[in-house]
This record gives structure tokens, sequence and C-alpha cells, in this order.
């Protein structure tokens, strides 16, 4: 495995300064057909994109992982206008 760190110390939620004790990992496709996962790093690794930070991607094409964000620092994303996230109630 090649892990690449390359986090988004740029993303709001990156700087919020939070931290939380981890309790697991979870992994969610993107559902789009965008392979390269530095492409996702470029574009999230943005003051203006404040819509959702993730510990990491792996790549659809080498397998690379890049590490995008520290263990202990709170996740999050916006649900969308349509309604709540996920399947969620």
């Amino acid at each position: 495995m090649n892990l690449i760190q390359s986090i988004l110390t740029n993303n709001p939620c990156y700087k919020t300064g939070r931290k939380i004790t981890v309790k697991g990992l979870m992994l969610h496709s993107v559902g789009c057909p965008q392979p390269s996962a530095a492409v996702f790093v470029r574009n999230w690794n943005k003051a203006s994109y404040d819509r959702a930070c993730v510990h990491g991607f792996i790549d659809a094409n080498t397998g690379d992982v890049y590490q995008s964000n520290r263990g202990f620092i709170p996740l999050w994303r916006k649900p969308p206008a349509r309604g709540p996230p996920n399947g969620a109630s």
C-alpha cells in the first residue's frame, strides 16, 4: 500500500481545531466516475469547500491511499437540500 499524506489544511473542517476519540472507520463510495483521488484532494483542500471532509481517498486506478485528514479530527458533511442524508429520518 502506498500512503500519500495530503492533509486538507485549508478545508474548514480541519480548521475548526476540534478533536475526537476515534472509534472506527467508515468507507464511503463517492458515487461518481472520477477514479483519481488526487482530484478530490485538490478540490476539497479549499477554504470555500465547506460541504464535507474525510480521512482519506483510495485511488481507483493505482490503489494509492491519500490521507486527507488526521484521525482525531471530527469529520462532517452538509446534508443535501432535498432531504436527510443517507436514509436518516
